[in-house]
Order: structure tokens, then sequence, then C-alpha cells
């Protein structure tokens, strides 16, 4: 992410996503809490264990463990400006992309990174660090209307399904079960 004259841009791809217009991008947590929006309309209430499960999931990645997060969705809603000769969507300071998929992700970083900016220890300081450049990719849909962004969010949340408790087991590292 750059910043010129009152704009964020970011390095992104423009692609073609079943007939609609999409950019696939990366910048970091703290980056990306800067530019979204919620849209009562089309997400649902924030569910505070949700939030609570995934901060213990980011401290566990700060312990030194790799961890793993889909795409953050967005819809720009005619927000912005893609650049294809320099491969870069431009934001201005003041515009907000729509949140489609990734509202209790994002919040579970930004509580870590509040309650982390205000300690100075050096084990903060460097979780802090951690959770502020963790990388997020993100997709935006350029052309998608409010019922097709309602459709997405249905979609998303309630088509994938779970992994079975077998197959946990199986990944699980220095696991008895999971050797035999």
């Amino acid at each position: 992410i750059t910043n010129q004259e009152n704009f964020i841009n970011l390095k992104a791809l423009k692609g073609n996503h079943f007939g609609k217009e999409i950019l696939s991008m990366q910048c970091k947590a703290s980056e990306l809490i800067k530019f979204f929006e919620i849209d009562g309309n089309v997400q649902r209430e924030l569910i505070d264990y949700h939030v609570a499960a995934i901060q213990k999931y980011i401290q566990y990645g700060m312990e030194g463990n790799n961890i793993y997060f889909p795409p953050i969705i967005l819809s720009a809603r005619g927000r912005g400006t893609y650049d294809k000769e320099n491969l870069e969507y431009r934001l201005r300071f003041d515009e907000k992309l729509t949140l489609l998929d990734g509202q209790h992700r994002i919040k579970a970083f930004e509580n870590i990174i509040k309650r982390l900016s205000i300690r100075t220890d050096s084990l903060s300081q460097e979780q802090l660090k951690y959770a502020s450049e963790f990388p997020f990719s993100i997709q935006v849909f350029l052309d998608i209307t409010q019922s097709e962004e309602k459709q997405l969010f249905t979609d998303v949340n309630t088509k994938s399904s779970k992994v079975s408790n077998t197959l946990l087991i199986m990944y699980k590292k220095d696991d008895l079960c999971s050797q035999l």
C-alpha cells in the first residue's frame, strides 16, 4: 500500500469471476481496518464469541505457529479506480469499501491491535507488529448489485461444510492418534 496525495494505492490484479469484475490484492491488517465499512442490510450482527475464538487463533499465531485465513471479500460500490497500466487500485482516504465477508476476522485483529498498542513491553510490541502486519488476501468485486452482495454473503456463510473430526485428528502435529 502506498499513500499519494490523499489516496491509498493497492497493488492489484484484475480478473473476471462468473462475469463479474474482481480485483485480487493483499494488504496488512492495520491497513485493511482503515478502508472498509459495514452495511447492515448485507452483513449480520457481530457475534462476540466468534471474535473471541478468532482472537485465540491469532494468539496461537503470535506464539510462532502458522495460521491461515480465507480472503476478505469486499464490494467497491463504484468507489475507487483501477489503473491497469500500473496494476493499482486507488481509493481516496474518504472512500470505504463495503465488507461482504470477514467482519469477525477484522474485528479480532482490530481488538488485538488496540489492546497491544497501549502496552510498552517488548513482547507486546513484537505481537503488535505481528498483528498489524498480518497479510490479508482481499477480493474486491467492482460491479455487483446489493442483491448479489447479499447472495454472496449468504452463499459464503452457509454453503461451506465443516472439516470432519477424523481429518482434524489426522492433521494434528505430534499426536499419537494422527501418527497411527
